[in-house]
């Protein structure tokens, strides 16, 4: 009982260190001798009615002048494209186009990247999920940590406000899941691909880079794109950054407990590794955090 106590602690302690050690998006100085760089926001949605919305009305207040927004409808059975079109009401920044048939040996969100990454234009690319909002500086101060840091590739975890019990108890646990063994210092500052983590929600990449490496062609298989995505940036020699981005974007996942479990058991196993052990760890580390909560707060 004290092994678990102690090793609760520590990956409490660690968790906090890595979260303050993580750059947080810089302020944007504009230099009025060079034109700012084209940044293509790029969208997968299937079925994503009820994030239309939101997500359209953020982009739409951003301040950042020189960007174009291309959206992938992946043969969607709603309204997820007569809500587009309601939205963006004729905006000429805005592309919509349709999602191909999925190829063989393809996931499904990795086949939708590819196809806006060949639609896009921009000297940097932005691959944002349909649930995502993004407060109006957010291309500028990306841009500018981007720049600042040498990253070819940055992402971060998305603030996750939370509508239900579970969604509160088990969303926080991506967050604990990565920082309890990965030094983010070390991350950011060395390019072993192991030490690599990201999140398919925020991917913010230039476009020379995302080519060099193959794109999401490269990890087209993969069900954890986003993380093979990071390491590959990193097998390649380019500089992969993990920022806080809590401040400028949040990610609104689940709307029910049922979304919430679903969510979680298709994807945990293949996000700790395919690893047993650390599956088991994490069994026993649920417990104890729903104790804390109920005990502490």
């Amino acid at each position: 009982m004290i092994y678990y106590i102690l090793l609760f602690i520590f990956m409490l302690l660690l968790t906090i260190v890595n979260i303050q050690a993580m750059p947080k998006l810089k302020r944007y100085e504009p230099d009025s001798k060079t034109p700012q760089p084209l940044i293509s926001i790029l969208i997968p949605m299937r079925n994503e009615e009820r994030n239309v919305k939101r997500i359209i009305s953020s982009i739409k207040g951003l301040t950042y002048s020189n960007l174009e927004c291309v959206i992938l409808d992946d043969q969607s059975t709603d309204q997820t494209r007569t809500q587009l079109l309601k939205e963006i009401h004729g905006d000429p920044r805005f592309t919509i186009i349709e999602g191909k048939e999925l190829r063989e040996g393809w996931v499904g969100k990795v086949h939708a990247c590819h196809q806006l990454s060949q639609s896009a234009n921009g000297d940097y690319l932005l691959f944002v999920d349909a649930d995502v909002e993004l407060k109006e500086r957010t291309l500028e101060h990306t841009l500018a940590t981007a720049q600042a840091t040498k990253a070819a590739l940055l992402t971060g975890f998305p603030r996750f406000p939370v509508k239900t019990w579970l969604e509160a108890l088990v969303v926080p646990l991506q967050h604990v899941v990565v920082f309890s063994y990965l030094p983010v210092v070390v991350a950011n500052r060395n390019k072993m691909s192991k030490a690599s983590a990201a999140h398919g929600a925020f991917m913010f990449i230039k476009k020379e880079a995302y080519e060099a490496v193959g794109g999401h062609e490269a990890v087209k298989s993969s069900l954890v794109e986003d993380v093979h995505l990071a390491q590959l940036f990193k097998q390649k020699k380019h500089h992969v950054i993990l920022a806080n981005i809590t401040s400028h974007v949040s990610c609104y996942m689940y709307e029910t407990t049922e979304e919430v479990w679903n969510g979680f058991a298709k994807n945990i196993f293949v996000g700790l590794g395919r690893s047993a052990k650390a599956v088991w760890v994490l069994s026993v580390f649920l417990p104890v955090t729903m104790c804390c909560r109920f005990l502490f707060l």
